[in-house]
């Protein structure tokens, strides 16, 4: 399932854009060159090699430029040699143009400090009415310096509603982090791609959405709300005569330094407060650093219907969530946070999911994290089934109480839980303990496990939940260092049937029993098979089964005429192995022993005498 979503989220993103590119009419080969002189600017024709504009205002002369190629040709290219030039107003770009704007890279440069745009393309402005999504936009290779801007807050590039929209090798440099304002934004649009353009100094770096976004190999720095993310599709616009059947947001292989102090470093947003059907969002190959800020999310997915967040590297300090998923409601399908590596300082949750998913996957991250305040590390809500393996957690708590809870992990609405093969570690302070390290709700599977915490006297290190009317929990094969506290512990919602497994598990620690049930009045079955033996605290309604060997003291009252007492073994099967030794005089004389699934049969060839609890029992089974 998880290898075919990812693979599904390649082949979409390919298919796709092959289809919907082949569709979009080519850019008009009708060009100019703009160039300047050092104090006047001037437009020629690509074809005639005749200067038909002149101007001491760029931002004047490419209005006219992209009004002329679009009323002649519909669109075309527009060329600025390398050189600096100082815009003075916004330059709008009218709706349903094919437009191609590009320099010679960083020596293309546009210097400016007012409160403006650059290049703005939005059809309720440019062109009244409904928009068409007929636009197709290229700005590539050149550079935008707003140092020494202020407070300016305005947005520097800004694209909405068109059909194809590209930016490519651009840096932006601004001086002001603090307030609104995008380097290169937009939304709405059918097809979007930012690729390795870089920020520097922005309230929000690059926020920019439409049904398929890619945004690749950029690098933002020193922003402090949005780094990277897709905004997403706004819910209620008249849509496209055609529009895609899904969302698709791509955010990979880029670099965040000192990103989403206010806000997020990357993320994907289908734009909506609730779950988006058939939308992918896949964040993958990224690089989250803080330095000189804090972050408040480090990666978050909101709206989407499948999220895939991999090899990621997040590190630094967070105010908020390392990752988070979310939307504020609804049903998704599938959520895989896979290969990831986080290194911070933190006081929320390192990875928090609120949205219900029919099945999350948290598998194969390693993350080490030191947290200042009582919270969870891993916060799973309400999904239905949830598969945690093979992660490392080294967790150090600065907080100066007790932990609650570090691993929250809600599926009670659903299917099934999987635990198995993670490394759990977990340090309070000096005098401090943890009093739950996982809350899980049955059906769960918690196998394989390396767990060392140190737990309260009354609580446990894997405490299951039931709220369903029968389940199952099987805990196996864990090595548990749970200092003070218990291994397993049972908590019941409703009245309920549990089957309980529990085998192989290797328990160290203060306290002389593993297994502590807080409910009452519930029927549980439990299977117990651990070598050394350990002690149980029962509760009422509860069978004990054996797997490997028990034993105990059985006493009887001779009635003289009795020469067969029952024994009941609590083995999972008839045991191959039985001793039973006298403990009282009356128990003596000729007997021998036979035994079922059920029970040891001690078999006199003489009745015991009479008497009341006269006839005491040593007895030891094996499997």
């Amino acid at each position: 399932m998880r290898r075919g979503v990812i693979r599904l989220g390649d082949q979409i993103k390919d298919i796709w854009f092959r289809d919907i590119t082949s569709k979009i009419p080519p850019v008009s080969p009708a060009s100019y060159i703009v160039y300047t002189d050092g104090s006047k600017y001037y437009a020629k024709n690509g074809s005639t090699g005749m200067i038909e504009y002149s101007d001491t205002d760029i931002s004047s002369l490419l209005r006219n430029v992209i009004n002329t190629l679009y009323s002649r040709y519909g669109g075309g290219r527009i060329f600025i040699k390398g050189g600096v030039y100082y815009p003075s107003k916004t330059v709008t770009i009218p709706d349903g143009i094919k437009l191609i704007i590009e320099g010679e890279g960083d020596a293309t440069v546009f210097k400016y400090t007012g409160a403006y745009r650059l290049f703005w393309h939005e059809p309720g402005n440019a062109t009244p009415g409904a928009p068409t999504w007929t636009s197709v936009l290229v700005f590539r290779n050149f550079k935008v310096d707003r140092s020494g801007s202020g407070s300016n807050v305005t947005d520097v590039l800004s694209a909405l509603y068109a059909q194809f929209v590209m930016f490519d090798n651009i840096t932006v440099i601004d001086d002001y982090t603090t307030q609104p304002g995008t380097a290169i934004f937009g939304r709405n649009n059918i097809i979007v791609i930012v690729q390795n353009c870089r920020v520097f100094n922005k309230g929000d770096g690059i926020f920019i959405g439409g049904y398929f976004v890619v945004l690749r190999n950029n690098y933002v720095v020193n922003v402090s709300k949005v780094g990277i993310a897709t905004s997403g599709i706004t819910p209620n616009i008249p849509t496209p005569s055609s529009p895609p059947p899904f969302i698709l947001s791509i955010v990979e292989d880029n670099v965040c330094i000192d990103c989403g102090e206010a806000d997020e470093a990357l993320g994907v947003d289908a734009g909506a407060s609730i779950p988006v059907e058939n939308a992918l969002g896949i964040i993958r190959n990224n690089i989250v650093v803080t330095q000189s800020r804090t972050m408040n999310n480090g990666i978050i997915a909101f709206a989407h219907s499948h999220v895939i967040i991999e090899n990621n590297l997040v590190m630094g300090t967070v105010t908020g969530k390392a990752i988070i998923i979310g939307a504020g409601g609804g049903s998704g399908d599938v959520v895989i946070i896979r290969n990831n590596k986080v290194k911070v300082t933190a006081s929320a949750p390192i990875i928090n999911s609120y949205w219900s998913f029919n099945k999350i996957v948290v598998e194969n991250n390693d993350i080490e994290a030191t947290i200042s305040e009582n919270t969870s590390v891993l916060n799973i809500g309400l999904h239905k089934s949830a598969v945690i393996v093979n992660n490392k957690f080294n967790i150090t708590y600065t907080y100066s109480g007790d932990i609650s809870l570090v691993f929250n992990i809600d599926t009670s609405s659903g299917d099934v839980t999987y635990v198995r093969g993670n490394r759990i570690v977990v340090a309070t302070q000096s005098g401090y303990y943890v009093g739950k390290l996982m809350f899980v709700y049955a059906p769960v599977y918690v196998e394989d496990n390396y767990i060392q915490v140190p737990l309260t006297s009354n609580y446990s290190a894997v405490w299951i939940g039931v709220k369903a009317s029968q389940a199952e929990a099987v805990v196996k094969d864990n090595v548990i260092n749970a200092g003070g506290g218990y291994a397993i512990g049972l908590g019941f919602y409703v009245n309920t049937t549990l089957t309980l497994l529990v085998r192989g598990n290797r328990v160290y620690g203060a306290s002389p029993s593993i297994i502590y049930f807080l409910a009452s009045g519930v029927t549980v079955t439990l299977y117990l098979d651990t070598d050394p033996e350990i002690s149980i605290s029962p509760i009422s309604g509860m069978t004990v089964y054996r797997f490997r060997r028990n034993s105990g003291v059985a006493t009887f009252s001779g009635d003289g005429t009795t020469t067969q007492f029952k024994i009941a073994h609590g083995l999972a099967k008839a045991p191959s192995k039985i001793q039973v030794t006298p403990g009282s005089s009356d128990a003596k004389g000729g007997f021998y022993v036979t035994a079922d699934s059920t029970y040891i049969y001690v078999n006199y060839d003489t009745a015991p005498p009479a008497g009341t609890n006269n006839i005491v029992l040593y007895w030891y089974a094996e499997v």
